[in-house]
């Protein structure tokens, strides 16, 4: 992948409230929302049931039904564009044991993602989409050129609402 080894653009001159804002507006376009969902089955609490009875728990809860209730869990998260032919990379913790995954992109347009792999100790996935356009890669940075003090930052789309930015210092 050609984004791995292309350099990542470093601001010039002294840094100032505006030098955050403008690094954010280069990176927007490869920065995705992913959304997962997964079929999960639920056992129902039997020591709940024993102590209460069937009908206390339908008066306040509805029919309960017995055995296993599946239901969808869903999970959002946020990753970027690592190559134009459709990597992204994101959270293991996002994709994990995901049966549906869509990608979201700032202008609105959505894909359906599958897992290429991932890194349980490194928290790390890889997953792929089949582009219909033109994608904008971000450069892998190299953590061995940073030193203890520099500014770092993180854009995100974590909550598919809009672009979130975090700053920090590098401590160790």
């Amino acid at each position: 992948a050609g984004a791995a080894t292309a350099a990542v653009p470093r601001p010039q001159g002294p840094l100032t409230l505006d030098t955050f804002r403008d690094v954010a507006r280069l990176q927007t376009n490869g920065v995705v929302n992913i959304n997962t969902r997964k079929l999960v089955r639920r056992q129902r609490n039997d020591q709940f049931h024993e102590f209460f009875g069937d009908d206390f728990m339908e008066r306040f809860f509805g029919p309960q039904g017995g055995g296993d209730r599946p239901r969808t869990q869903q999970s959002l998260g946020s990753g970027f564009i690592v190559d134009k032919a459709g990597y992204i990379l994101t959270n293991r913790h996002v994709i994990e044991g995901a049966d549906e995954i869509d990608v979201t992109f700032p202008d609105g347009k959505r894909y359906e993602a599958k897992i290429v792999g991932q890194d349980a100790r490194t928290d790390v996935a890889l997953i792929k989409i089949e582009p219909k356009g033109k994608l904008t890669p971000i450069p892998l940075g190299n953590s061995d050129v940073l030193e203890v003090g520099e500014w770092v930052m993180a854009v995100g789309n974590p909550f598919g609402l809009d672009q979130s930015l975090t700053v920090g210092v590098i401590s160790a």
